[in-house]
């Protein structure tokens, strides 16, 4: 699933980008950010650097009802939210270059804060804000050399397993007697 989102992001990214850019080798790669100076592709490079839970879903029940009519227990589906970095990792040389692209790449999350899937599932996409300890704290991970980005977080990934711990059958007629 988090392949398919960013291998998602990238393709609509990088037709959106050839509207605007002439880059026959494309303008868009998922990875790390390289470390060290000499090692800028001259690309925008997207990298998950955070899953944490989604809080606004609880816990759901484990128990549903199946097309037969039977309770089937699963265990309850973990809802992720999944923090994206777009970093325009250019050289010295092609810097306003990739300060065009990331502009564009703004505009692109903008325009399109929803994310479609050919499956059909759909994810927002927001940005998050780092204040300069937060972002300092990024790039420090990444290996220290700053590039400029943007932060964006994708709402709502389900982690749901088809893996059924137990059924039991609903209960159709009452077997409790009153005695009078």
């Amino acid at each position: 699933m988090i392949r398919e989102i960013l291998d998602t992001l990238k393709n609509k990214l990088e037709e959106y980008l050839t509207a605007y850019f002439n880059s026959p080798e494309g303008y868009v790669q998922i990875g790390g950010i390289p470390v060290g100076s000499d090692n800028a592709p001259n690309k925008l490079s997207l990298s998950v650097v955070n899953l944490e839970r989604e809080t606004a879903m609880g816990i759901g029940s484990a128990y549903r009802m199946d097309k037969s009519q039977e309770f089937v227990e699963r265990l309850p589906a973990w809802y992720l939210n999944m923090d994206v970095l777009f970093a325009s990792v250019f050289d010295e040389k092609r810097y306003a270059e990739g300060l065009d692209v990331l502009s564009k790449v703004i505009y692109f999350l903008q325009q399109y804060s929803v994310l479609d899937l050919p499956d059909g599932t759909h994810y927002t996409i927001e940005m998050v804000t780092l204040d300069m300890q937060e972002l300092t704290n990024l790039w420090s991970m990444s290996g220290g050399r700053y590039y400029p980005s943007v932060l964006c977080r994708v709402r709502m990934l389900a982690f749901e397993s088809d893996v059924i711990q137990s059924t039991a059958r609903s209960v159709k007629v009452p077997g409790v007697e009153i005695n009078s």
